[in-house]
């Protein structure tokens, strides 16, 4: 993992926003849809998703994964907006690679 990404600012909500981030992810986890690491070692797949804009899916998925980032658990959070991919700006960051739409359209010979 490169020194830029670990070094990557998390999103910080607001107290009150916190506070509810927090029980989304505690209702996520005593339902099972966010199992904990040792029921789930390789790991659980979340998707946030919207069909209109500025709906907040960016918000909340960049809010989650910090959330439980913050745990101690690894994250990794993939946009597929492949129009307008927005999710490098709630961690401000560049956008970094040829993303996810290359990596769709490419040849095979792409470094991930």
């Amino acid at each position: 993992m490169s020194d830029k990404l670990q070094k990557a600012p998390t999103a910080r909500p607001s107290s009150a926003l916190a506070y509810q981030l927090s029980d989304i992810c505690a209702n996520l986890r005593l339902t099972g849809i966010l199992p904990a690491a040792w029921e789930a070692p390789h790991g659980a797949v979340l998707l946030v998703t919207s069909p209109q804009a500025a709906e907040g899916k960016t918000t909340l998925a960049a809010a989650l994964a910090a959330n439980v980032a913050s745990t101690g658990e690894r994250v990794v959070v993939v946009d597929g907006n492949l129009q307008q991919p927005s999710t490098h700006l709630a961690f401000k960051m560049s956008p970094a690679g040829i993303g996810l739409g290359g990596l769709l359209k490419g040849n095979g010979n792409e470094a991930c």
